[in-house]
C-alpha cells in the first residue's frame, strides 16, 4: 500500500492467497472472496477503513472466469453487504469498543443495518479486465484506490455520472495519424466501433474537489453496425466525457495525475502482441490537443499507461457494458 497525503491509498493487486497458508484457495469464486477479504482486511489494519471507501475497484480475471453475472453478485455483495466478511475494528484491535461494529451494539445489528443500506445507496463500479496470466497461477487479481478512514470519516464521497453520445462522422475533426513503422509484424490490436458510439463516465470524488477517480468507457450504441475504429476521435471523445464529470466534482482538469487505458487486442492473447503505439500516440494527441482538458503545455500533460487487454466489462448498479476501450482518471487537488 501506498498512502499519499493521508487522504489516499493506493492498494496493489490481491490475489485469492488464504494467508495462514498463502496458497491460493480452489477454483475462481473462493479466490475472488479470498480477493475481497484480504483487501478488507487491509483497509481495517491501516486505520480502521472499510470496502465502503473505496474510489476504484480494478478487476483482472482469467479467460477461464466468463460468468460475469456471478462475478458481480459476489463482488457487490462482499463490498456493501459484508464488508468481505470482516467486521469493523477486528484486525489489530485498532478501534475502541464504542467504534467497533461501525458504532452499532453487537455484530448482528451491524449485518441487518449493511443489508438494509446496500438496498438503497449506490454502488460502487466494477472495471474488469481479462488478461492472459496472474502471478502463481491465480484466475482471479482485485486492485483498488481508497480514501483512509480519517479521509473518509471527514470529507464523505459523492457520485457523479455523465453520458454522451457521439456520432462516428465526428471523426473528420480530427486529424488522421500517419501509419507507424513498429518494426514488428505482430498481428494488429482489433478495432471497431458502431456508427454511433455511447461514453459512460462515473465519477467517485472524495469530498468536495479533493480527488476523484473517473472510469470512462466507450460502448458501441447500436452492437450490429460495425466500422473502423478511429482511437484519435474515440480518445478525445472520452476525455470530453471524463471533462463533463469532472466539472460536477469541482475538479479542474489540469489536477489530473494519471491516465490509465485499457483496449482490447485481437487474437488470444498469446500469438497477438500489440505495442499500443496506436492508442498512446493518439491519447497522447488528444491531450496536447487541449480538447478539452489541458492547454497546450507539454507540462501539463499527466502520467499515462496503456495496456492491452483480451475483454473488458464495466458494471455498476447492476448494469453491463461491453466497452472496446476504458479509462481511468485520477484527479488530485
Amino acid at each position: 500500500v501506498n498512502t499519499l497525503r493521508s487522504g489516499i491509498h493506493f492498494i496493489a493487486g490481491q490475489i485469492g492467497l488464504d494467508p495462514p497458508t498463502m496458497k491460493l484457495k480452489e477454483g475462481w469464486i473462493e479466490q475472488l472472496k479470498q480477493c475481497w477479504t484480504n483487501l478488507a482486511r487491509i483497509l481495517d489494519a491501516l486505520d480502521g477503513g472499510s470496502l465502503d471507501n473505496l474510489m476504484s475497484c480494478l478487476l483482472y480475471v482469467s479467460p477461464k472466469v466468463t460468468d460475469w453475472n456471478l462475478i458481480n453478485s459476489i463482488s457487490s455483495e462482499m463490498v456493501s453487504k459484508t464488508n468481505g466478511n470482516v467486521l469493523p475494528g477486528a484486525v489489530d484491535s485498532m478501534l475502541s469498543s464504542s467504534e467497533m461494529y461501525d458504532g452499532y451494539e453487537d455484530e448482528g445489528t451491524w449485518r441487518e443495518m449493511r443489508e438494509e443500506e446496500a438496498d438503497i445507496k449506490q454502488g460502487i463500479p466494477f472495471l474488469i479486465v481479462v488478461i492472459p496470466e496472474m502471478p502463481v497461477g491465480a484466475l482471479v487479481e482485485i486492485e483498488a484506490i481508497s480514501m483512509t478512514g480519517r479521509a473518509a470519516s471527514s470529507l464523505g464521497k459523492n457520485t457523479y455520472l455523465s453520458e454522451e453520445t457521439f456520432q462516428s462522422d465526428d471523426n473528420t475533426r480530427y486529424s488522421q495519424l500517419p501509419e507507424w513503422d513498429t518494426g514488428h509484424d505482430f498481428p494488429v490490436e482489433s478495432q471497431f466501433q458502431a456508427s454511433t458510439c455511447t461514453y459512460y463516465a462515473t465519477t467517485l470524488c472524495m469530498g468536495s474537489g479533493c480527488a476523484a477517480m473517473s472510469t470512462v468507457v466507450a460502448s458501441p450504441t447500436d452492437k450490429d453496425s460495425i466500422v473502423i475504429l478511429d482511437p484519435d476521435m474515440t480518445l478525445s471523445n472520452m476525455l470530453k466525457t471524463a471533462h463533463s464529470s469532472l466539472r460536477k466534482a469541482f475538479l479542474s482538469p489540469k489536477e489530473i495525475f494519471h491516465i490509465r487505458l485499457y483496449y482490447v487486442v485481437g487474437g488470444d492473447g498469446e500469438t497477438c502482441k500489440s505495442d499500443g503505439l496506436r492508442w498512446r500516440s493518439s491519447l497522447a494527441a488528444a491531450l496536447a490537443r487541449g480538447t478539452p482538458l489541458l492547454s497546450q503545455s507539454s507540462s501539463d500533460i499527466p502520467a499515462m499507461s496503456i495496456i492491452p487487454v483480451l475483454h473488458i466489462k464495466f458494471v455498476h448498479n447492476h448494469t453491463f457494458e461491453s466497452p472496446f476501450v476504458a479509462i481511468q482518471v485520477l484527479t488530485i487537488d
